[in-house]
């Protein structure tokens, strides 16, 4: 299984600047900036149990959009990742409803609600927009406070 999710994540960053398919290329093309916008995870940043594999692809993750953020920057590339808290979805509806692990993690969020896909879509919209083109190798934490704790 951990090969499976490391093969995964390995595979969707194989279409980086250099590698993009061709209609990619002619779009980056038309920009002065181009943008790799990442999705990681806040298991980046923490100890997260039976899921080390997981939490270590999204690390690589990060310091992958950090290392492409120094290396291609004088070829007009930024690279940045969001990291998304406790986000429902598909992925995390089954332990979200899960009434002992709403109890623990509820009151570490401090805005005390789940985040919903729209929270981290503004932070989406502008790193993909030329206002971002100065903005590179960061890795954004939307989790309505989580990591304050």
């Amino acid at each position: 299984m951990a090969r499976d999710v490391c093969d995964q994540s390995r595979r969707r960053f194989s279409r980086l600047p250099g590698g993009h398919p061709p209609h990619d290329r002619a779009r980056s093309r038309r920009r002065s900036v181009r943008l790799l916008v990442a999705t990681s995870s806040l298991a980046s940043l923490f100890g997260t149990a039976r899921n080390e594999h997981y939490a270590a692809t999204k690390a690589a993750i990060n310091a992958l959009c950090r290392a492409l953020a120094v290396e291609l920057a004088r070829y007009g590339v930024t690279a940045n990742a969001i990291l998304p808290g406790w986000i429902k979805s598909d992925m995390t509806a089954g332990i979200m409803a899960n009434e002992k692990f709403v109890a623990n993690v509820m009151p570490r969020i401090p805005v005390r609600r789940f985040g919903e896909p729209s929270d981290f879509g503004g932070i989406a919209v502008y790193l993909m927009s030329n206002a971002s083109s100065y903005h590179t190798a960061d890795c954004f934490v939307i989790d309505g406070g989580y990591t304050a704790f």
